[in-house]
């Protein structure tokens, strides 16, 4: 847990890293770890997605995700007051997922477009380009993090648990 105050405003800033990151999909499912922490938010065994969204938006917060390949890292920002109960729900998020399939082809489509919007950005396909050329396509570091349109496609809810469970 990493937790930094902000003695300047009343703002406390914290987030859970969490163990899998991209170095841990299949060579044929990239993007599986990705996928599976956007999925995190999306219900517990206690909390709706619904839920989830409303309370921290009581709180005047956000819940941000980042995949990175050698781990990912739930975070979030609020007002000092509310730092306890913001991180009780990331706690919950990160702790007790429930990967809803009624939720998986919702963020399956959103991964898929953003995955697509990288045909827009030349920046972004160097990018994936030159990791691939460096260290192969299959290799752990040269597929992208995010995935790609296939592999999206493939997983299942079955790989998304087992993948988190993993980590």
């Amino acid at each position: 847990i990493l937790f930094i105050q902000k003695h300047q405003v009343p703002i406390a800033s914290f987030g859970v890293l969490i163990g899998g990151g991209g170095l841990n999909d299949p060579p044929d499912r990239p993007g599986l770890s990705h996928l599976s922490t956007s999925m995190l938010v999306e219900g517990t065994s206690s909390r709706s997605g619904e839920t989830i969204a409303g309370d921290m938006e009581a709180l005047g917060a956000h819940l941000s995700r980042e995949v990175y390949r050698e781990c990912s890292l739930m975070s979030s920002e609020t007002l000092l007051d509310h730092w306890p109960k913001g991180l009780e729900i990331i706690a919950d998020v990160v702790r007790n997922p429930t990967f809803p399939n009624g939720e998986l082809e919702r963020v399956r489509k959103e991964r898929i477009s953003a995955i697509q919007s990288v045909a827009d950005s030349p920046n972004s396909i160097a990018q994936r380009a030159s990791r691939a050329l460096l260290y192969g396509p299959d290799s752990p570091y040269g597929h992208p993090v995010s995935g790609n349109v296939s592999s999206m496609q493939q997983i299942t809810r079955k790989e998304l648990v087992e993948n988190y469970n993993i980590v």
